[in-house]
């Protein structure tokens, strides 16, 4: 079981960026006790905002992450990287 640095970039809606980026630290946190640097990388009168999630996991635990992300997120973000 080895710590890695893991990034995690995403694309959200501007209308839904606060609320979806606050659903999953949450959930980063409350399942696999993460927490995450959280970077815009957008302007905020962008369309779509550019988010990335800066943290240490396993690829394991990042691999589930990811599933989860995807699973329970997938109609408000995109997976970028």
């Amino acid at each position: 079981m080895k710590l890695k640095k893991q990034t995690l970039t995403v694309s959200i809606e501007t209308e839904y960026a606060k609320s979806v980026i606050s659903k999953v630290k949450n959930m980063m946190w409350s399942k696999f006790e993460i927490n995450p640097n959280v970077v815009n990388f957008s302007f905020d009168d962008a369309p779509v905002q550019e988010v990335c999630f800066y943290y240490v996991a396993t690829d394991e635990v990042d691999k589930l992450l990811r599933g989860k992300i995807a699973f329970g997120f997938g109609e408000v973000l995109a997976v970028v990287a």
